[in-house]
């Protein structure tokens, strides 16, 4: 079985501390922010295909956000790089022109940061996975939640995770009247993750902690909020088996959580990676291996609020249509559209898809593996002015990762 990226770039299980860490927002001082950096050339490595922007190190490595289009660019993070090793934030324009916008600086400044960013009221807000100052022995800390202003002249870090409050966030953040929510993957009062809140006005809540099977274990990827109510995905957990082969979820504002549907691998799913998107009134998500190929090679998958779970496509590997999707799924013009990090053609290294709600299924690119065109995509495709774009935490030419655009 080839090892999921997204597997690799969680962060093992930590010594949790025993305590919560309170943290109060403090001021950090923000001398990592850098001017513009030289503006690379597009290449083109297929048709449709074309490289923004290479990274190398200094501006960040390794990028496995989903990107956000705003203020006339893309705004994203990269968990390794920026002098100190401990990752970055940026933005890259249509030009391919980068900025730095913050050079973690590990500790309680944050490290290593693996999720998106989202934007609410002009302010940018995301996570680190390490860093903050306490708990999880050996990392640093059990991560951070930051805002910074879409200059980069502001930057705060608004809480350090301790552990029982969460640890190890490492996905996107999602708005829902005025409040973020997000989740982390592990620690809570079971190490099993969180599911947190954050409001500009109120600051930091631990909204749930998720419990051992038969409840919704190890949260990650995308959240969607369908009539007031906050759907996600887990890794693990459900009532499968005992131990549970992942599971889909929906909680309240005042924290409510059911587990609304739970993954069986016989035909559906195991081990969703990519949380959940919102199309016609139905969650979609993607399952890293299940589906019709038992322990191979992955799904994607529709659940109703109320339960009721269809297989919309099972993937086969080979020149088929990939294997192995972890990526979250976007939506735009009633067509899905993700990707796998693995099959594809003989180099193993991956595809781009579109797909119909009925199931229609439609390779727009295959990597192969090397050089510009990179191999295993595991972020999010973003939708701006005709054309998808994403990163690759792998390739380019500096083998360290790479900002791409794909015409659909």
């Amino acid at each position: 079985m080839k090892p999921s990226h997204a597997v690799q770039s969680s962060i093992a299980i930590c010594a949790l501390a025993l305590a919560t860490s309170c943290s109060v927002p403090q001021q950090v001082p923000n001398p990592q922010a850098a001017g513009n950096l030289q503006v690379r050339a597009h290449k083109s490595s297929g048709s449709g295909y074309e490289v923004l922007f290479s990274f190398h190190g200094l501006e960040g490595a390794y990028p496995q956000s989903d990107l956000l289009a705003y203020g006339g660019g893309f705004f994203g993070t990269a968990p390794r790089g920026g002098g100190s090793r401990n990752g970055t934030i940026y933005k890259i324009g249509l030009d391919g022109k980068e900025r730095v916008l913050h050079r973690f600086a590990g500790g309680t400044d944050g490290s290593h940061p693996v999720g998106g960013l989202t934007e609410l009221g002009g302010t940018l807000y995301g996570t680190t996975t390490e860093g903050g100052g306490s708990g999880c022995q050996g990392y640093g800390g059990c991560g951070t939640i930051f805002s910074i202003s879409p200059s980069g002249a502001s930057y705060t870090v608004i809480h350090a995770f301790g552990g029982p409050d969460g640890a190890q966030p490492n996905s996107d953040m999602t708005v829902l009247s005025g409040t973020l929510y997000g989740t982390t993957q592990e620690g809570g009062a079971a190490g099993t993750g969180t599911v947190f809140t954050v409001n500009p006005s109120q600051g930091f809540k631990s909204l749930y902690s998720f419990q051992k099977s038969p409840d919704a274990n190890g949260p990650t990827g995308h959240l969607a909020v369908l009539n007031g109510t906050i759907y996600g995905a887990t890794i693990w957990g459900g009532d499968y088996q005992g131990f549970g082969y992942g599971a889909v979820f929906s909680i309240t504002p005042d924290g409510s959580e059911k587990v609304i549907y739970s993954c069986r691998d016989n035909g559906d799913c195991w081990g969703p990676h990519g949380g959940v998107t919102l199309l016609n009134g139905k969650l979609y998500a993607t399952s890293y291996e299940g589906g019709a190929s038992i322990g191979c090679c992955g799904s994607v998958f529709s659940v109703t609020p109320g339960g009721k779970e269809h297989t919309v496509y099972d993937f086969r590997g080979g020149s088929d249509s990939g294997t192995y999707p972890t990526a979250p799924l976007t939506v735009h013009g009633g067509v899905l559209y993700g990707a796998t990090e693995a099959g594809g053609n003989g180099n193993d290294a991956g595809t781009l898809f579109s797909l119909t709600p009925a199931g229609s299924m439609e390779i727009l690119y295959r990597f192969c593996g090397f050089g510009e065109c990179g191999e295993g995509p595991t972020a999010a495709l973003t939708y701006f002015n005709g054309e998808l774009y994403s990163t690759l935490s792998s390739g380019g030419t500096y083998g360290k990762g790479l900002l791409y655009s794909l015409t659909p």
